[in-house]
């Protein structure tokens, strides 16, 4: 087992696992992915790293439970907002890649066989074409000559653009959102489950109390679901056995769509899109941490 190695003497990467030392609780400390076996005697475990910029990391919590209503459809004065950019700069409300992969790997086979030629850039309101047409179909012989590759088709022509500032990317940041709607109440009842079970995620520790978890808004699940990043996160929390956010989960995100809906990554065709919030999805936490 490697030593456990303090996070000041040589940075933090992604997919780096966060602990805290027992006997001194306010003591992080990280853990390469790459050098990862177990958690190490004296420390507890507390999540991964999925983000870093400017020395701040966003860190997910391993504990993930499934929940209704999101963001509720009450008269609250959310900002909602159904539009967001593709990588062509399209503006759509239509499904979005955010997992290549996934994206790849479910429209190879459920893609659209095309009845007339296919255009370079699609409007956004068609689905792929699949594996088999953008490889051999006459309609798509101007695919063929400007992508490379089914995949760089599906990530060049579908992908969600990253980074952006439009549409659900211009609404309220979700550690706003956590600490408006978290604590909102109908009788004994939290209003929004998704928010109140974040809000309440409790390490005890500087920086990690009770509050300062919150449910990911778009902008992170983006980020979270890029194959790059997940390939790091989840190696690790496969190696700690907590629970990995893979490119086949379904999540929800902590900005609306709608009056009644929010946004969530559908992990069937590993895209960002819209859903009710009475349905039931996965929330799993994050925070920032200056490190």
């Amino acid at each position: 087992m490697s030593t456990v190695i303090k996070v000041f003497d040589r940075g933090v990467i992604v997919g780096d696992a966060l602990f805290l030392d027992n006997n001194s609780p306010k003591r992080k400390v990280f853990l390469r992915y790459s050098e990862l076996d177990s958690v190490p005697s004296g420390y507890t475990f507390v999540g991964v790293v999925f983000n870093v910029k400017n020395n701040v990391a966003k860190i997910l919590n391993k504990t993930a439970v499934n929940t209704k209503y999101a963001l509720l459809g009450y008269s609250d004065g959310m900002a909602t907002s159904s539009e967001y950019k593709k990588k062509t700069g399209a503006v759509t409300n239509y499904r979005g890649i955010m997992n290549v992969a996934r994206g790849v790997a479910y429209w190879a086979t459920n893609g659209r066989t095309p009845t007339a030629n296919v255009p370079i850039v699609e409007d956004g309101n068609n689905n792929p074409v699949s594996r088999a047409s953008f490889e051999s179909d006459t309609y798509c012989t101007t695919l063929r000559s400007t992508y490379a590759n089914y995949e760089s088709y599906i990530k060049e022509n579908y992908g969600v653009m990253y980074p952006q500032n439009y549409g659900c990317f211009n609404l309220p940041d979700s550690k706003t959102l956590q600490a408006t709607y978290a604590t909102q109440m109908d009788g004994s009842n939290p209003k929004y489950p998704a928010f109140y079970h974040c809000y309440n995620i409790n390490y005890n520790s500087d920086g990690l109390n009770t509050g300062q978890w919150f449910l990911p808004n778009v902008w992170d699940g983006c980020e979270l679901m890029r194959d790059d990043v997940l390939a790091k996160v989840a190696a690790t929390m496969t190696k700690l056995g907590g629970s990995v956010p893979n490119n086949s989960t379904y999540r929800w995100f902590a900005q609306r769509y709608g009056t009644s809906h929010a946004w969530f990554f559908s992990g069937n065709g590993g895209v960002l899109d819209g859903y009710a919030v009475t349905d039931e999805f996965c929330v799993q936490a994050v925070t920032l941490l200056t490190v």
